[in-house]
């Protein structure tokens, strides 16, 4: 009688206690960020929320291109990307090669984290197309780091991120055209109005890549610290190889907004609409990952091993300099942002 009396006692108490630890593993985790390694995504002062994997982080297996906090060799913590991930029973090779260290394509979302601006003149032509010129070639320079002094490298991955309004005369039957080229190639979308969409377009990892999403209206045209506008998807809708070498010249970019009741108006009214559906347009360019300082550009990644990378290279220290590290080192996966928070 007295041990069942107890265990009818003990039950609630230990499901209480379950209840509260399950609390303390769920409270959301914050850190401010130091330091450029991760820029332009994040910044000194940044406010972070954290998954809180606690012990169950060997079960939350890191997945590519995720930020997790780390227990770093020479600072702990630290942000890193995680770009190699050894298999369970194998190794991987990952090779920074041509500024390229990712082994698979970045989605747009990731992109929108790890993009930064490129300074282009707009032009438009007669014909209703905005042409965007750029210095030749496209540098990774740093506007968040003016007193950095280093040998910059022409960059090869770049593109255009638009916010464009499609008025309600965009019609099934008379439709607005939205075309974004890159050098000589061009992705187009048809699109029915009233609608504010986010478009992104350009040479990424090897490939053509392109998205459009719906932006509410009273979304600012992008986000903090981004070229893309918010709410960037998580995969390509449009995805195709780069059927060439790509040149480290910059290519020539381009939008133009066609409208169908507008093929028979006059070139400044069709200039005019031009200019008042294109809310804004910016060229973007991809980060330019660097070979270690000893020149080495190849490691083998051992089973339960991940490689991280930060997003500004030449202000990191990652797994360039210290090889691959051991997945357990892995504390939280990165949730949220609060730009610019110092609390």
């Amino acid at each position: 009688m007295t041990t069942r009396r107890f265990c009818f006692i003990a039950a609630p108490v230990a499901a209480g206690l379950l209840a509260v630890a399950a609390l303390a593993v769920n409270r959301p985790i914050y850190r401010h960020v130091d330091g450029l390694s991760m820029a332009p995504g994040l910044l000194p002062g940044d406010r972070v929320t954290m998954q809180p994997t606690g012990m169950f982080a060997r079960a939350r297996q890191p997945r590519r291109l995720e930020r997790w906090v780390l227990d770093a060799p020479e600072s702990s913590p630290a942000v890193k990307r995680v770009v190699g991930l050894g298999a369970k029973m194998g190794g991987e090779q990952l090779s920074i090669q041509g500024g390229d260290g990712a082994t698979v394509l970045a989605s747009p979302r990731v992109l929108a984290q790890m993009a930064s601006p490129v300074a282009a003149e707009k032009r438009y032509a007669s014909d209703g197309t905005i042409d965007l010129v750029v210095q030749s070639p496209i540098y990774d320079d740093a506007s968040f780091a003016p007193d950095e002094r280093r040998l910059l490298l022409p960059v090869r991955d770049v593109g255009v991120a638009a916010v464009i309004r499609v008025p309600a005369t965009a019609t099934r039957q008379s439709p607005a055209r939205v075309v974004i080229r890159i050098e000589n190639r061009g992705i187009a979308w048809t699109v029915i109005g009233p609608v504010r969409l986010g478009m992104v377009a350009g040479r990424l990892d090897g490939n053509l890549v392109g998205a459009a999403w719906p932006v509410a209206t009273e979304m600012p045209a992008h986000g903090p610290r981004t070229t893309l506008p918010p709410g960037p998807p998580s995969q390509w809708s449009i995805n195709s190889p780069w059927p060439d070498a790509a040149s480290e010249e910059a290519p020539s970019l381009s939008l133009r907004v066609e409208h169908a009741a507008n093929r028979s108006a006059s070139a400044a009214h069709a200039l005019a609409f031009e200019e008042t559906a294109v809310e804004e347009l910016i060229v973007w360019r991809d980060v330019l990952y660097r070979p270690a300082a000893n020149g080495t550009t190849h490691w083998l990644i051992g089973p339960d091993q991940i490689f991280v990378l930060g997003d500004f290279p030449s202000g990191s220290r990652d797994s360039r300099h210290w090889g691959p590290l051991d997945v357990r080192l892995l504390l939280h996966c990165l949730d949220e942002v609060i730009v610019g928070d110092h609390r």
